[in-house]
């Protein structure tokens, strides 16, 4: 009895000295999980609009970096890269199977096994994927049916193939960008996007997988916010109006926007399309001077009313090899003359040289230069 008791008494204290090594343990160990999970990527900064997003994906399994710590943030998303993150979201046991071959076979077969990918389709593993393709395979990993209506959402998106993209928007899972100053909104059809933006996609993606009926709450109320913001910051209102000049934050973006839309061509004539940005009845002002290597400025083009959406190529004004650099003033109005009360301006002009790049742009109502760039 004596022996037993004594038996009895060291298994407790050796099983006492083994739970406590396992308690100083653990937390070891622990810590270092959490380390290795949320330890910064070499190139992604706090500073960086993303850095949250791709710590919290990095965090949940969800993204993973390359070699030497790297998330590679500007290089674009993969076929791989995105299936990928797919499958990490609906089935996180995907990550406990081998792959025979490349590493995302595993992925690329499950999908296919999945219905995510169609059997008889061919994909570039490696090949930029584009966004079109990006929101067919949410959808379907989701279990969300294409839509069926009518309505055209996004601008650039022909009606063949808007039934994913259209319901992947009433489900809130894009957002595409709206057209400044009005109604419309375009997805980016053909568009590639980054790896810093597969992060947030990511956890878009989980969230809506987790609790759809709460994600489709809070993003309908994200959507209605944003949407005013922009409104009250790009659009042209009534305080604008009255004061006869558009702000000057908004008269950038507008000029700006009409800017990304003009080229000088390979053969020295210079190209223009007009975006449909401005109320109705509203009109841009432009005008194009040609500086040539003689140190001649000539006007090559003015025009106060330009076709909405239209695209116009001006006449070469010299020899091609003649010309030093081409200079383009935009402004624009609401169509009413400066001498009339009720004549709105924007608040700057912009004068862009189209070779060299150098920006200057000017206030109006101060005439003075407010920035100068190249």
């Amino acid at each position: 009895m004596v022996r037993n008791h004594s038996l009895i008494k060291k298994l407790i204290i050796l099983a006492w000295v083994i739970i406590t090594l396992i308690m100083q343990i653990v937390p070891v160990f622990a810590s270092l999980s959490e380390y290795v999970l949320v330890a910064d990527f070499d190139d992604v900064k706090q500073s960086d609009w993303y850095y949250k997003d791709v710590m919290e994906a990095r965090k949940l399994g969800l993204v993973v970096g390359g070699a030497n710590n790297k998330y590679a943030p500007t290089e674009p998303i993969s076929y791989a890269q995105y299936i990928a993150v797919m499958l990490r979201v609906i089935e996180p046991s995907i990550e406990l199977r081998d792959s025979k071959g490349v590493w995302y076979e595993k992925y690329i077969t499950r999908a296919k096994e999945l219905g995510i990918i169609d059997k008889n389709e061919k994909i570039d593993p490696v090949k930029a994927i584009p966004r079109e393709e990006m929101i067919k395979y949410t959808c379907k990993s989701l279990g969300i049916a294409p839509y069926e209506g009518n309505a055209v959402v996004f601008q650039d998106v022909k009606p063949a193939d808007a039934k994913y993209i259209n319901a992947a928007y009433y489900e809130y899972l894009t957002e595409g960008t709206k057209v400044l100053g009005k109604d419309k909104r375009n997805f980016g059809f053909g568009e590639t996007a980054t790896r810093a933006q597969l992060a947030s996609m990511a956890l878009r993606i989980q969230s809506y997988k987790n609790d759809p009926q709460a994600y489709k709450e809070t993003a309908a109320a994200d959507r209605v916010r944003m949407e005013q913001e922009a409104l009250d910051r790009y659009s042209i209102t009534e305080r604008d109006i009255e004061n006869r000049y558009v702000s000057v934050e908004k008269s950038r973006i507008l000029i700006e926007e009409v800017l990304k839309n003009v080229k000088v061509n390979k053969d020295m004539t210079v190209t223009i399309t007009v975006p449909d940005i401005l109320p109705k009845g509203w009109e841009w002002r432009m005008i194009i001077m040609c500086t040539e290597k003689t140190g001649s400025i000539d006007p090559v083009f003015t025009e106060d009313m330009i076709e909405v959406g239209k695209t116009i190529t001006t006449k070469l004004f010299t020899n091609s090899n003649n010309i030093a650099e081409y200079t383009i003033k935009v402004e624009f109005d609401n169509g009413l003359p400066g001498n009339n009360p009720n004549s709105v301006d924007s608040r700057i002009y912009i004068s862009k040289d189209l070779i060299s790049g150098i920006t200057r742009i000017y206030d109006k109502k101060q005439h003075t230069l407010i920035s100068f760039a190249n």
